[in-house]
């Protein structure tokens, strides 16, 4: 029941926080150890991880820096980009659509996140 509850807390705060592309916001809730598990963890109804659901929507050009930040603050707490959602896109796809540069970080993180599980594998 508590799991519940924090998961629901922490879903909300992944919805508000994607509204605002603020790179202070997101510092402050990655600070949070648990959310940064949740969101290790965390794929919506679609499939898509939180890097997904960064290039859901169309984001304004002003914001396209700060969300590469957000992208390699994602990637330095250890969330990973590798998966695909149910239209079986990656989350650089998506990305590429709006931001190039963005796209190519997430597409270096999914193929060592890859690489390191064929080595684990073997």
């Amino acid at each position: 029941m508590v799991k519940n509850r924090m998961n629901y807390m922490y879903e909300k705060t992944l919805k508000k926080i994607l509204k605002d592309i603020s790179i202070e916001t997101w510092q402050q809730e990655l600070s949070d150890e648990m959310f940064v598990l949740f969101l290790k963890k965390y794929v919506d109804n679609h499939g898509n991880n939180v890097y997904h659901l960064l290039f859901k929507n169309n984001l304004p050009s002003n914001s396209l820096y700060d969300v590469q930040q957000i992208v390699q603050m994602l990637h330095d707490h250890g969330v990973p980009a590798l998966g695909t959602n149910d239209k079986n896109q990656f989350a650089d796809q998506l990305a590429e659509k709006q931001s190039i540069l963005t796209a190519k970080l997430i597409r270096e993180f999914i193929q060592a996140e890859y690489n390191e599980e064929l080595l684990n594998n073997m």
